[in-house]
């Protein structure tokens, strides 16, 4: 078609569509000259809009505020009022009412639930406008709603917008009403400050944010800048806020949520009416200065190398004691050399056993198992039940393996802690960087659960104290290994027969893979300090698990070298006990309590029937037969049991663990973690307790240095446990709910209480392994042939 033939038709369809009607089209605007603290009632429909234009006289500590409302019975969801606000270089808008959504659908189909509000009251943001000056501000209000929409309009000049370091400052916030203030660092003092924040009410969702001083500000609705670094609180919150470059000044942001779901886990219905008015206390205090962080550094060295400083004292004064007395036995021996073999005495010059009466060795032989019971042929030696069943059992018939064989494979255990260390370390170190990573970029400071009332900022680290207060750990496990090298050195400077022939025989592998552990632990727990929750709270207990399991095997393994676990099983069983524990932690219900009832009492009765019939009993194909044998011999004819104190010990073991397995499926603790780590560190100690007891009783008595170690070690320990109950964390809850728990600091404006934890309980790790290293140092005179067994 020909293009004189369109233009008609063209310029026909324009001139209709301008006299036909449109419900859309603005045909009526009024324009009113505003003044500040005027109340302005308008009525606006689709054919009418309502502009209202201010003059602010703008200053640097003064901002307008602009509260809109809309009467309840004519506000329409579907229809609402637009509100428009132009500046000179913002544009802001709103709706009313108001919808705000409470959380994300939860089920497919479910509906959002949402809050309509019916007011809205929001600070109008000025940064970057000429300060000084006199600014226009407009407020354009329309609507597609055909029917008349009466409405309210109030502006208002607030002054004391900017907020310093001192003041405390009240304000009340409600969800469409959120506040914020300005506050700007020194130009001569860059250094971080702490916003401390505090309400009377336990209850109000509510979030605190912190951006740079510009515009739009994330105040209603959902944080979209990755500038802004936010908290969710109840009654208390507490924010590091630091110099941001490019920025002079920052906003601080108080906003309500619609509903409390967010900060208690549910959608709490509390007794209170509409509006969800907020009232904040908050106020901003200078953080700690540098001399605070070199002071608090130099303390934590400072109380780990008292212990190397005691360590080496009593180190030298034992060394002089053992001196002079080796002095006073080679003196002895000179003046008797001559008539030794008329009084029965033996000269052995080299190490601690310079004196041994013959009439001694006759009184132990005649009170040691008759020979005539045992089958002395080589089969004899080869048939573990001839010497390992005996009623009175003695060391000599639990070391029938050769030391070179036995020390090779208690090497073992030193090697593998360090792979373990190495290979399950590193990607944890990995992980929680990238935490601390996503934490710094997100600014969503509800990832990780500090205590930020005292939370001390270093580098990339937020809290730096949590993390370095470990230092401890790492520093008394090195001391400790150092402590066994040198042990490890003077007893192979004894006679190879000597060594062989007295005392509780002695392999070094797991002492130092105690050490390992211990220094594990700290670097572990710092690991877990970097950004604490309940995904990475393992890595806090993996090592925790080791050192409860490393003592009881020590201890076991002083009486039992033969038959004391391999290992790569004791390692594979703990691997066994971690993995568990995700499970609980993971899936915290029934499902996971009743397997996890039946496993622990299964396991505890092998271990039991492993130990009382001293490792006869293996774990392969033959376990029936031989659990047929044993019971047939032990109970068929109800006699009474053949080691009736094994049997006592370990019945109250079963006990015990029965006890605490029964509590864990009934009550069903929230934190299986903690639950796992009570299991071990339980059975641990009661196993050190009969453990002192039993040599109490068989008259072999506890040395002096073992005594104070384990007074000192209990010491610590009562104090850090008590500490440790403060709880100034809890990642079981939410966040806020978290925050309600945070403290000040207790120790040089820098440590909180479970850093003072971290602190005494590697003292008491340390002299607890201590004690254990040393417990059975008096028995190194006594033939190993006349030591008991329990």
């Amino acid at each position: 078609m020909r293009s004189d033939v369109l233009y008609p038709i063209v310029v026909v369809t324009q001139l209709i569509a301008l006299v036909a009607p449109n419900h859309n089209f603005k045909a009526k605007t009024d324009i009113v000259d505003g003044e500040f603290g005027t109340l302005y009632n308008v009525t606006v429909n689709n054919n009418t809009s309502y502009d209202i234009e201010f003059l602010h006289p703008h200053t640097e500590n003064s901002v307008v505020r602009l509260t809109t409302s809309v009467v309840e019975d004519e506000a329409d969801v579907e229809n609402p009022l637009q509100i428009v606000v132009r500046q000179q270089l913002i544009v802001q808008s709103w709706n009313l009412p108001l919808v705000m959504n409470h959380r994300r659908p939860t089920k497919k189909g479910e509906k959002t639930p949402r809050t309509m509000f019916n007011s809205v009251s929001k600070t109008l943001c000025s940064a970057g406008q000429e300060v000084n000056s006199t600014l226009p501000v407009t407020v354009e209000v329309t609507t597609f709603s055909v029917a008349d929409v009466e409405m309210h309009i109030l502006a208002e000049v607030l002054l004391n917008f900017t907020v310093s370091i001192g003041p405390h400052y009240n304000i009340f916030v409600t969800p469409s009403s959120p506040a914020y203030y300005e506050y700007r660092f020194d130009k001569e003092n860059l250094m971080p400050v702490t916003l401390y924040i505090n309400s009377p009410q336990n209850y109000y969702c509510s979030k605190v944010s912190v951006q740079p001083a510009e515009c739009p500000v994330e105040d209603i609705g959902e944080v979209t800048s990755d500038k802004v670094i936010s908290q969710t609180f109840l009654k208390s919150a507490a924010v590091t806020i630091n110099y941001m470059l490019s920025y002079d000044a920052v906003f601080i942001i108080f906003t309500v949520a619609p509903s409390d779901i967010s900060c208690a886990g549910i959608a709490r219905i509390l007794p209170i009416g509409e509006p969800k008015l907020k009232e904040v206390e908050f106020w901003i205090e200078a953080h700690v200065e540098g001399s605070v962080y070199t002071y608090a550094i130099l303390a934590a060295l400072g109380y780990s190398f008292f212990f190397y400083l005691s360590a080496a004292l009593v180190g030298l004064f034992m060394h002089l004691r053992a001196k002079r007395r080796n002095q006073q036995t080679e003196t002895f021996d000179s003046l008797n050399d001559d008539g030794a073999d008329e009084i029965g005495v033996v000269s052995v010059r080299s190490g601690p056993m310079a004196v041994i009466n013959r009439s001694d060795e006759d009184d132990d032989q005649n009170n040691s198992e008759d020979l005539s019971e045992i089958d002395t042929l080589q089969d004899a030696e080869e048939n573990k039940d001839v010497y390992r069943l005996k009623s009175n059992l003695k060391l000599a018939d639990m070391c029938k393996k050769s030391n070179s064989k036995l020390r090779k494979k208690y090497a073992l255990y030193k090697w593998n802690i360090a792979i373990v260390s190495i290979f399950y370390g590193l990607p944890v170190i990995q992980l929680v960087l990238t935490y601390q990573q996503y934490l710094n970029s997100s600014g969503d400071e509800d990832i990780c659960y500090y205590n930020f009332q005292c939370a001390r900022k270093l580098g990339p680290f937020y809290a730096f104290n949590n993390v370095f207060s470990n230092i401890s750990y790492v520093l008394l496990g090195i001391l400790f290994n150092l402590i066994v090298y040198l042990r490890q050195r003077q007893h192979y400077k004894l006679p190879k027969a000597q060594r062989e022939a007295y005392g509780i025989p002695q392999f070094y592998g797991l002492p130092y893979a105690m050490g390992w552990a211990l220094g594990m632990e700290g670097i572990m727990s710092a690991c877990y300090h970097v950004c604490p929750s309940s995904n990475n709270f393992q890595f806090d207990t993996a090592f925790m698990y080791v050192l409860g399991a490393m003592i009881t095997i020590r201890l076991f393994q002083s009486r039992h070298p033969d038959i004391t676990s391999k290992a790569e099983f004791a390692f594979l069983f703990l691997g066994g006990v971690i993995l568990v524990t995700v499970l609980g932690v993971l899936f915290n219900t029934l499902a996971v309590w009743i397997p996890f009832f039946f496993l622990h009492i299964l396991v505890i009765l092998y271990l039991t029937l492993k130990i009382y019939y001293a490792g006869n009993l293996k774990l392969d194909g033959s376990i029936i037969q031989s659990l047929r044998h044993y019971y047939v011999s032990e109970c068929g004819k109800c006699n009474p049991p053949t080691f009736k104190m094994r049997f006592g010990l370990l019945a109250a073991i079963n006990l015990i663990n029965l006890g605490v397995a029964l509590y864990g499926v009934i009550k069903r603790p929230s934190d299986f973690a903690t639950f796992m780590l009570a299991v071990i560190v339980v059975n641990m100690m009661f196993y050190c307790f009969l453990y002192i007891c039993l040599k109490c009783k068989y008259k072999e008595g506890v040395p002096v240095i073992s005594s104070l170690l384990l007074v000192a070690g209990i010491g610590f320990t009562c104090v850090a446990l008590y500490l440790f109950a403060q709880h100034l964390t809890d990642w079981i809850e939410t966040p806020a709910l978290s925050r309600n728990l945070n403290k000040d600091c207790v120790i040089l404006d820098f440590y909180d209480t479970h850093d003072a934890w971290h602190f005494l309980s590697a003292g008491a790790i340390f002299c607890i392994f201590l004690a254990v290293l040393f417990i059975d140092d008096n028995l190194q005179k006594k033939p190993i042939k006349n030591i008991d067994v329990f």
